[in-house]
C-alpha cells in the first residue's frame, strides 16, 4: 500500500509538470483547449519612472519574423510589424490593417485600410499583404496557423483567402506579419508598419511616427539587450538587465525566478499520455483519480 501511494505521488507530480507544458507547434481549430504560460517582469514602478524598457533579443538570430527561431525575436515581431487582425485576451479578432471582411462560398475577402504607411514612407497595399501571406505560408512560424488557407488572390484593395473548409474563426489565423513586398527576401530586417522600428546604430526599437494612429506612447524607445540562452535570460532578468521576459513553457521545464510573475492564457493543446502497460496505471481506479485531478 505504501508503494502504491508513493507511485501515485510521482504520477501526480508528473501530471503537474505536463500541465505546465504546451505543444509549440499545433493546428489551430475551434476545439483547442486553453492553457497558461508565464511571463516575468522586474519592478514596474522602476520601468514607469525611468521610462526605460529593456527587452531581450538574440543578435545571432534573425529579426525577420518569418525566419526568427528564438521566442524573444519572434515576440519582437509584434512591435515592428502589423497584421490584418489582432487578438484580445479572449481570442476575439479585431481589425488592424483590415478595414472590413466578407465570408462567402468557402472564402473570406478582406479589404484593407488605405491610410497605412510603412516605416520608409511608402503606402501599404494589398500586394504587400499577398507577398506576406506567401512568406507566412512557407514559414514554420506561421504555416500551421494558415493550414486551412489554400490560396489568396487580390483585386483593388481586397485580398480573398480561399479556405479548404469553412471556418467562422478564420480571422484568428490572419495574424501573420505584413511586410513590404520583396523586403523579406534575403533580409534579416524587412520593412514593416508597426509601432516601432529597429535602429541598428543604437540597438533600440524607436517609435514609428509614420504609423502613430494619432497616439504617442510614453515609451518612445526600447533598449534591446543581447541574451544568449535561457539561463542568461533568467540571470539578466533577476539583476535588472532586462525588464520583462516571456516563457511559453514548451521546453517542459520551469525555473523559479526572483521577480514578479503573471499567467498568460495560451490556446495550446496540452495532453497527458497514459502508459497502460504500467502495473499501477493499468488500474482503472488510478486512471479515474488522474482524470478527477485534471481540470
Amino acid at each position: 500500500m505504501k508503494r502504491l501511494k508513493a507511485v501515485l505521488a510521482v504520477v501526480f507530480v508528473l501530471i503537474f509538470v505536463f500541465l505546465l507544458c504546451s505543444c509549440k507547434k499545433k493546428e489551430k481549430n475551434n476545439n483547442t483547449e486553453e492553457t497558461t504560460s508565464a511571463y516575468t517582469d522586474t519592478s514596474l514602478a522602476i520601468v514607469e519612472s525611468d521610462k526605460i524598457l529593456k527587452l531581450a533579443y538574440s543578435s545571432t538570430d534573425s529579426l525577420n519574423p518569418f525566419n526568427a527561431k528564438s521566442i524573444n525575436n519572434q515576440s519582437l515581431a509584434t512591435l515592428m510589424y502589423d497584421s490584418l487582425y489582432v487578438l484580445d485576451e479572449k481570442y476575439n479578432a479585431s481589425e488592424l490593417i483590415a478595414a472590413s471582411s466578407d465570408m462567402n462560398n468557402g472564402a473570406i475577402s478582406v479589404t484593407i485600410k488605405n491610410d497605412i504607411k510603412f516605416s520608409d514612407g511608402s503606402a501599404l497595399t494589398v500586394s504587400d499583404v499577398l507577398y506576406s501571406f506567401s512568406k507566412a505560408k512557407a514559414s514554420l512560424n506561421y504555416a500551421n496557423a494558415l493550414i486551412n488557407v489554400a490560396s489568396a488572390t487580390i483585386k483593388d484593395s481586397t485580398i480573398t483567402f480561399k479556405l479548404k473548409y469553412a471556418d467562422s474563426a478564420v480571422k484568428n489565423c490572419l495574424t501573420f506579419p505584413i511586410v513590404k513586398a520583396q523586403s523579406a527576401d534575403g533580409s534579416d530586417l524587412p520593412i514593416g508598419s508597426g509601432r516601432y522600428v529597429f535602429d541598428n546604430a543604437t540597438n533600440q526599437l524607436v517609435f514609428n511616427s509614420l504609423n502613430s494612429r494619432g497616439i504617442s506612447p510614453e515609451i518612445q524607445s526600447i533598449n534591446l539587450v543581447n541574451v544568449s540562452d535561457s539561463t542568461a535570460l533568467i540571470n539578466s532578468l533577476q539583476i535588472g538587465n532586462i525588464s520583462f521576459s516571456f516563457q511559453d513553457l514548451s521546453s517542459g521545464s520551469y525555473s523559479r525566478i526572483n521577480a514578479n510573475t503573471a499567467d498568460v492564457v495560451l490556446n495550446n493543446l496540452v495532453y497527458v499520455g497514459i502508459n497502460s502497460k504500467s502495473t499501477v496505471l493499468a488500474n482503472a481506479n488510478v486512471i479515474k483519480a488522474i482524470n478527477s485531478a485534471i481540470d
